[in-house]
């Protein structure tokens, strides 16, 4: 008898913690948020030349950083808020009314024709 012991996972469902306890998703969701707040923060670069417009640029910066921490650490019913997005586009693209209109005859037509043998009532003679 061998004296091997085995670890057995128990936390498959858990994700890796990479850095500063934050998981790759998170971090990726962070990161990407931050790159586009710092692309807009160039792309509205003549606002800078006044206070307000400083402070609107800022602002406007802000908001892409905010959704991406949002994203990253809000997770409504155990779904994080980028599926609950794909799971509201796909409501928003699918239609709400189904429609039923009979095929038109000249599709049916080649159907009508087909040389499957065709079981009739045979009608008795009186």
């Amino acid at each position: 008898m061998s004296n091997y012991k085995h670890k057995i996972p128990i936390h498959l469902e858990v994700a890796d913690h990479i850095i500063l306890g934050l998981t790759v998703r998170q971090l990726l969701l962070i990161g990407s948020g931050i790159a586009l707040g710092y692309t807009l923060w160039n792309s509205l670069a003549f606002l800078n030349s006044s206070d307000i417009g400083m402070i609107c640029n800022m602002l406007c910066s802000l908001v892409p950083v905010a959704i991406g921490m949002a994203a990253a650490f809000l997770q409504p019913a155990a779904r994080g808020l980028e599926q609950w997005a794909m799971v509201w586009l796909l409501y928003i693209l699918t239609p709400k009314i189904y429609l039923w209109n009979p095929l038109p005859d000249e599709i049916l037509a080649p159907v009508a024709h087909t040389k499957t043998p065709v079981f009739e009532r045979e009608e008795e003679d009186e």
